[in-house]
C-alpha cells in the first residue's frame, strides 16, 4: 500500500499518476476491503485522465454496488465516448439510456437511443426493441410507434439484402415479411390511437406491401 501510494506520489504525467491511482484503488478494495476509498480513489483517477477506460468501468462497477445511478451514467457515457467499435458504443449508449430511463429521463433515453440507430453498428435492432420498452415505461404511444416502424424499416431492409440483417444486430427468425408487416401494423394503431390518421395510413400501407 505505501509502494503503490508513493508511485501516485510520483507520478510524471496524468496517465502514470491516474494507472497509480488505480492500482491503489483495486488495493484498497480488495486487501483493505474498504470500497469506499476505492471510489475516492477511482474519482481522482478519472479526472486526472479522462480517457482512462480502465478506471471508468472500476468505477461504474462500484458505483452500481452502492446503487449510485448518477455516477454509474457518468461513467457509461465516459465509455461510450472512448470505444471506437459502433456496435459497443451501440451496447454501452443503450444501457445507458436504460439507466437514465429507470430514473425517469425519457427524452434523454429516447435521444440516446435514435443515436445508437444512427451508428453503423450490429446494435440498431436492439435499439429500437429498447425504445419500445422506454415508451412503454413512459406511457408514449407516438414514441411507440416510432419504435416499432423502426424495427419493421431494419426488417424490410434485411428481406432485400440479407447481409444487412447481421450488420444491423436483425435475428434470422425475425427477417420475415409476417414479422415487418407486424410491426408497421401495431404502430398503425398506435398511431390511430393517438389521433394520428395520416400516420396510420401510411403505416397500414407499409404493412399491405
Amino acid at each position: 500500500g505505501r509502494l503503490l501510494e508513493t508511485l501516485v506520489d510520483l507520478g510524471h504525467s496524468p496517465e502514470s499518476t491516474s494507472r497509480a491511482l488505480w492500482e491503489l484503488a483495486v488495493f484498497r478494495l480488495t486487501i483493505d476491503e474498504d470500497a469506499e476509498q476505492a471510489r475516492a480513489l477511482l474519482e481522482q483517477g478519472v479526472d486526472q485522465n479522462p480517457k482512462d477506460a480502465t478506471a471508468w468501468l472500476e468505477l461504474e462497477l462500484l458505483a452500481a454496488a452502492d446503487g449510485d445511478e448518477d455516477v454509474q451514467a457518468r461513467a457509461l457515457e465516459a465509455r461510450s465516448q472512448l470505444v471506437q467499435d459502433p456496435t459497443r458504443q451501440g451496447v454501452l449508449l443503450i444501457e445507458l439510456a436504460e439507466l437514465v430511463a429507470a430514473q425517469g429521463d425519457f427524452g434523454r433515453a429516447a435521444n440516446l437511443l435514435d443515436t445508437v440507430v444512427a451508428l453503423e453498428g450490429s446494435a440498431r435492432y436492439m435499439s429500437r426493441l429498447a425504445l419500445e420498452r422506454v415508451a412503454r415505461q413512459a406511457e408514449d404511444t407516438e414514441l411507440q410507434a416510432h419504435a416499432l416502424e423502426g424495427q419493421a424499416e431494419l426488417i424490410a431492409q434485411s428481406l432485400e439484402d440479407a447481409s444487412l440483417a447481421d450488420r444491423n444486430g436483425v435475428p434470422r427468425t425475425m427477417c420475415t415479411p409476417a414479422r415487418a408487416a407486424e410491426a408497421w401494423l401495431r404502430a398503425g394503431e398506435l398511431r390511430r390511437r393517438s389521433g394520428d390518421a395520416w400516420g396510420a395510413v401510411a403505416a397500414r400501407t407499409a404493412a399491405s406491401e
